[in-house]
């Protein structure tokens, strides 16, 4: 004779929910880690990306994707470092010959926001 599958006794069924809920929660934290790893990653990969596009155009300054102004007093800012502000993402070049002045190219932050969406999209 085959036994039921289902638990018969009150413990049985406690016992069964118990586990499965503990199984399917302990899985959807880990999920939810790797998932946000993955975001953290992706955003990281976008930046590192946008910061060489931008490397790159301070040889060459071809196209008009990105906007490139003059600094002043660029003494406490590190050359060829991605800084964030509410405006854009930007990088400091230095111009040869002059000391205190610096070229300041940026990317919109809007455009950057929109690369962000499309990666919570994904």
């Amino acid at each position: 004779m085959i036994k039921k599958v289902f638990p018969e006794t009150k413990y049985e069924k406690e016992a069964l929910l118990k586990a499965f809920l503990l199984f399917f929660l302990s899985i959807e934290t880990l999920l939810s880690i790797i998932f946000f790893l993955y975001y953290k990653n992706k955003i990281t990969e976008l930046k590192n990306e946008i910061f060489l596009e931008m490397k790159n155009y301070s040889y060459t300054f071809e196209g008009n994707k990105f906007k490139v102004d003059i600094l002043e007093n660029v003494n406490d800012k590190s050359f060829y470092q991605l800084y964030e502000d509410k405006n854009s993402l930007y990088i400091i070049v230095p111009i040869p010959g002059v000391k205190n002045e610096g070229l300041k190219i940026e990317y919109p932050i809007k455009e950057f926001q929109k690369k962000v969406l499309k990666i919570r999209k994904q």
